[in-house]
């Protein structure tokens, strides 16, 4: 299927595979692409920002350290050109992976795991500057606000849904306003980092700011 060998699967075949599902991802990717290395970042640590307060909220409510605040005022740093050492990296890799969660199934949990995910995106992008990695981070927040717009849609068109309705189901997520909102944000900070070559506390705060 789709010219793949299933005994043979690779990280490059899972990439190809995920853009002849969501042709609309190579658009975004393009994009990211015209990005320096730290611009890049930049995008995806934007990303990780808006997913934070979700994983901060879990935290608290669960009692456990917040691993992400620290990890992403570092990477912060290095976009601002304080280099992050490749051991920094591991030791925040292993941070991430330590990350522990509750047995609850809720709506905050849900946040808090993709917002890990999110910045695990976001240290591969400032490993290997890869634009696949950023606009993996961004995607995590379109599945955040995806997976929340489902609960709401998921009376009107029954869960499961029938497979004939999917289309119909992702044009009202895509059409929703949250969804419209998250993808303006997305454009407006993409053109601010092209405006700038340099990435100061002022551009940061303006990217925020957005």
């Amino acid at each position: 299927m789709f010219g793949i060998d299933p005994d043979k699967f690779t990280f490059a075949d899972a990439q190809r595979l995920l853009y002849l599902l969501q042709p609309e991802l190579v658009h975004i990717r393009q994009w990211i692409e015209k990005l320096p290395p730290r611009q890049r970042l930049a995008m995806a640590l934007c990303a990780c920002e808006r997913l934070y307060p979700g994983y901060k909220s879990y935290a608290n409510s669960m009692g456990v350290q917040d691993i992400m605040r620290g990890i992403l005022d570092r990477l912060w740093l290095h976009v601002q050109g304080t280099d992050v050492t490749p051991a920094e990296l591991d030791r925040f890799g292993e941070l991430s992976n330590s990350a522990t969660f509750g047995d609850d199934d809720t709506d905050l949990k849900f946040q808090a795991v993709v917002a890990l995910r999110c910045m695990d995106f976001a240290l591969g992008a400032c490993r290997d500057g890869d634009a696949h990695s950023v606009m993996m981070a961004c995607q995590c927040c379109r599945d955040t606000i995806h997976g929340m717009l489902g609960v709401k849609y998921a009376k009107e068109y029954g869960s499961p849904i029938e497979w004939y309705r999917i289309p119909v189901y992702n044009a009202k997520i895509n059409s929703d306003p949250e969804m419209v909102r998250e993808c303006e944000i997305e454009t407006k900070q993409f053109h601010i980092l092209l405006e700038y070559e340099v990435i100061t506390p002022e551009v940061i705060e303006k990217l925020l700011a957005v």
